[in-house]
């Protein structure tokens, strides 16, 4: 039977609407059920470097060596077992690629050494140049006095501390006889009050111990620690017993050296019997310094006068002794016996460099200070082209500040002046 006109339309406009219905079950249908079309479940891999070039050692002039500026991985081969287990997570931080050149400079330069050396070298906000057991433990020693800095400046920022505040100096605080003299105060003609201001400048500028234990009267080691956490610092600690450390000893890093770990473990574990001690890191001490560089201790303003107080430090014995006279540098000093530290910023003619140099446990704390003037100059020319690299000096040719050799704090003045645990 012939069909009338009407019934071809109503085809025609059933066709019409029904089909992007059936398009719309029917695809979501097709990719779900198609491998090549379904996103894979195999994570890869990036790593990115913040310097397309680095320098290739040669026995002439370096030459320069092309490294992409990313380098993917990604799986050769899937079998059945690969993707019906999920992948291991990963518990420790990617090792990050380095500047070779610098990598040869600093092992010549370590050859023969004794103890452990933390050492990192980057441009603030960069991946490192080089980094060398920067998730190692060491002893804070003064480095302390940066979190210190910190923590109470963060104290006049929320109005709980005043500037013009005035601190008792009490007796406890200076050193007893046969103890090196406070960097800053004179045990005879000492004041027996000093303004908080002038105390963050003292402790700063001279890692003054008189000072710094004044301001340790106005915290306690629970804000220290947070302070440090806010920072970015999660591997630093206040007067702990480091055996009582969730995470103690710690895990390797990527760039740390399994028996470098082990000395430093049993260096600290033999130190820590004397008494409560404030451990550090030489990421950590490397992420205070990049938060200072982008005005992230506590605010722009903090940051500001932190930086002023440190471009004024006194303890020169080991950054400036070997670089050209006015280099402009905010650095922060720690000794204890065989523990020798500096940290900080340099200028060089390129732009600003970190450095992050710490000596534990080696035998002579004179050859590690020669060590570590040598790596502010390796810091100062790592972006020069090529590097500037000189001898080690046969003995120092700086002679460190008249009385400002930094000593521990004894358990007595902590116990007096805060009832807590005592510092190293």
């Amino acid at each position: 039977m012939e069909r009338s006109p009407t019934h071809h339309i109503r085809y025609l406009l059933g066709g019409i609407i029904g089909l992007p219905l059936l398009i719309a079950i029917a695809i979501p249908l097709y990719l779900s059920g198609s491998p090549s079309l379904s996103a894979s479940s195999i994570p890869l891999t990036e790593v990115v470097t913040s310097t397309p070039n680095v320098l290739a050692i040669t026995s002439g002039t370096p030459d320069i060596a092309e490294e992409p500026a990313s380098t993917t991985t990604v799986p050769t081969e899937v079998t059945d077992e690969a993707t019906s287990e999920p992948e291991p997570e990963l518990t420790q931080r990617p090792a990050l690629p380095q500047n070779e050149a610098v990598v040869g400079v600093v092992s010549a330069l370590l050859e023969n050494q004794s103890g452990v050396y933390g050492i990192i070298i980057e441009q603030p906000g960069m991946d490192p140049e080089f980094s060398q057991n920067e998730d190692i433990p060491f002893l804070a020693a003064s480095l302390y006095k940066l979190v210190l800095l910190a923590d109470v400046y963060e104290g006049i920022q929320n109005g709980v501390v005043s500037p013009d505040a005035e601190l008792l100096l009490l007796p406890e605080y200076f050193p007893v006889e046969g103890e090196p003299a406070d960097s800053y105060f004179d045990t005879e003609s000492a004041p027996e009050t000093v303004t908080v201001t002038e105390a963050l400048f003292a402790t700063g500028a001279y890692s003054s111990n008189v000072a710094a234990l004044a301001l340790l009267s106005l915290t306690d080691e629970i804000s220290l620690e947070a302070t440090a956490r806010e920072i970015g610092m999660d591997h630093t600690y206040f007067y702990v017993d480091p055996r009582d450390l969730a995470e103690w000893p710690p895990t390797p890093g990527p760039d740390d050296d399994p028996e470098a770990l082990a000395e430093s473990v049993t260096f600290i574990e033999s130190t820590a019997d004397s008494g409560p001690l404030m451990i550090t890191t030489p990421r950590d001490i490397a992420t205070y310094f990049n938060e200072l560089m982008s005005d992230g201790i506590v605010d722009a303003d903090v940051s500001a006068q932190i930086l002023e107080i440190l471009t004024q430090q006194v303890v020169d014995d080991r950054f400036p002794c070997l670089l050209p006279g006015g280099t402009e540098m905010a650095h922060k000093t720690g000794n204890l016996d065989h523990v020798v530290h500096d940290t900080g910023i340099i200028w060089s003619p390129e732009g600003p460099m970190i450095l992050v140099a710490m000596a534990q446990d080696p035998e002579d704390d004179g050859q590690a200070t020669l060590v570590i003037q040598q790596l502010a100059v390796l810091a100062y020319t790592t972006l020069s082209d090529p590097y500037v690299i000189i001898e080690t000096p046969p003995a120092s040719i700086c002679v460190a500040a008249e009385g400002t050799e930094e000593v521990p704090v004894t358990e007595e003045v902590i116990e007096e002046e805060t009832s807590e645990e005592p510092a190293e």
